[in-house]
């Protein structure tokens, strides 16, 4: 029997380049006023928009609901799951 066919020398390897997933989406800050019984107290709220074909696809790393660890480094926002 001939394994020279069976060699890692002689298989095939196939590079898959995996491109970043990308999609513009925004910063945005609501904001609502609220009687308390110290007086009218303004709270603020702020989201990040990700698009939905972002959002949707397969690859990407967070369900709605999950809690995220929110990081600031070197001007960038990074997420991770907490």
């Amino acid at each position: 029997m001939d394994n020279q066919h069976n060699s890692p020398r002689n298989q095939k390897v196939t590079q898959v380049q995996i491109m970043p997933q990308r999609a513009i989406g925004s910063f945005v800050r609501h904001e609502s006023k609220q009687e308390t019984s110290k007086g009218t107290r303004t709270y603020r709220k702020y989201w990040v928009y990700i698009p939905g074909e972002l959002a949707e696809e397969k690859n990407f790393p967070f369900k709605p609901n999950d809690r995220l660890l929110i990081i600031v480094s070197d001007g960038k926002l990074i997420l991770e799951k907490a």
